[in-house]
């Protein structure tokens, strides 16, 4: 799987910030996943530029096609994300998809490994992110009763104790301290790149 996260592709082509320009990044990376031929491409959060916009989301969708024609695509929800402009673009069925009522989460799994797509977008642009007790009651009871399969968690926000950050991360923490089938989280939100052993 190819992993991209925080494209914050905006609605206008030629928006930039601090230098950077999301939307010639998106266009330059899909190719190259695309040239990859990865089993599927998932991204991790803030999808969109700011607010969410219908016009980001049409932007990703037409930046995204080579690789959407081709392999599963999964993203989750970050604080730059709009759920409902969202699910306008890439429609309410995706594969995958959970009922977990008013958020997006995905279920996709391969013959070696499950991958799970939480939604923490708690506001459109407002920073902290939370799950929220339906989405961690469902996360649970789904563990509980899924096969060993080893399974990744996706999610934008970090699970770790901060103001701006995922703000139910005890919770989650609990939910899979013993679940040996969960091997990893997966974040974005941070703009760095890192790993931890917990």
């Amino acid at each position: 799987w190819a992993l991209l996260s925080d494209t914050h592709v905006p609605e206008n082509p030629a928006d930039a910030y601090r230098g950077f320009k999301p939307y010639e990044n998106l266009q330059k990376v899909i190719a190259e996943v695309a040239a990859a031929k990865p089993q599927g491409t998932l991204i991790c959060g803030d999808v969109a530029r700011l607010q969410g916009l219908a016009g980001d989301y049409a932007n990703v969708k037409k930046l995204l096609e080579p690789v959407s024609a081709a392999m599963p695509l999964a993203m989750a929800l970050g604080n730059h994300d709009d759920r409902k402009n969202f699910l306008a673009a890439f429609g309410e069925a995706q594969k995958g998809a959970q009922p977990v009522k008013q958020k997006h989460v995905l279920v996709v799994e391969s013959a070696l490994t499950r991958l799970i797509v939480l939604d923490s977008n708690m506001a459109t642009n407002s920073t902290p992110g939370l799950l929220g007790k339906a989405q961690r009651t469902w996360l649970a009871e789904y563990l509980a009763s899924a096969s060993e399969l080893p399974t990744l968690l996706f999610v934008h926000h970090p699970p770790v104790d901060g103001d701006n950050d995922l703000l139910d991360a005890p919770r989650l923490f609990d939910i899979v301290k013993d679940q040996k089938k969960v091997k990893a989280i997966v974040f974005g939100h941070s703009h760095r790149y890192g790993f931890e052993m917990w």
